[in-house]
């Protein structure tokens, strides 16, 4: 038979058995709930359109035109070593976006030789009264030189909207030969765009 003092010893660890099995029951069930819980949560989500991305343009024209074959200002007739002819352009950005442009010269025949070109900022030309045209103000920097190919070697700006007028002199050299006499060339300037990065 059991003392008194054994079945109370029993009973006492039954009871913190159950106490502990208990209480493990009661954390499982708090943490499953609190697992299930996080699943529970809701969710939205918003799409953002509208937005629309377009290019711009550019278009480097020069006296409105692209190309522009209408350049008879330069054209001179009965030149002689030294004189010089000079016609006025407009270069214009019609385009969106800042540019910055280059000019080349060619001509069909190098029989007229030699031949210089000078290029300035001038709006008109001066004449002198016999066959001397010219562009008085001083050469743009990287402008000018022997013709072809010289122009306009340093890259100039333009803002969209923007023009900016070049006066163009050519002039017949003094040391032309007595080959030159009665022989013609046609010139031709060649004007590049580039966007500005």
């Amino acid at each position: 038979m059991t003392s008194p003092r054994r079945r109370l010893g029993a009973a006492f660890k039954r009871a913190v058995r159950s106490a502990r099995v208990r209480a493990l029951l009661a954390l499982g069930a708090v943490v499953s709930i609190g697992a299930t819980g996080t699943l529970a949560y809701w969710t939205d989500t918003v799409e953002v359109s509208g937005a629309t991305l377009t290019t711009g343009t550019l278009d480097l024209q020069v006296n409105g035109a692209d190309p522009y074959t209408g350049f008879t200002a330069l054209s001179l007739t009965g030149m002689y070593p030294g004189t010089s002819s000079a016609g006025i352009l407009t270069v214009q950005n019609v385009g969106s976006i800042p540019l910055s442009y280059t000019m080349t010269s060619g001509s069909s025949t190098t029989t007229l030789s030699p031949l210089t070109l000078k290029v300035t900022a001038d709006t008109s030309v001066t004449n002198d009264g016999t066959l001397n045209q010219t562009c008085p103000g001083t050469a743009l920097a990287g402008t000018g030189g022997p013709l072809p190919p010289s122009g306009i070697a340093t890259a100039r700006t333009l803002q969209p909207g923007t023009s900016q007028t070049l006066c163009l002199q050519v002039t017949l050299g003094t040391d032309s030969p007595d080959t030159a006499q009665g022989r013609s060339s046609n010139i031709t300037f060649t004007l590049t765009g580039t966007q500005l990065p």
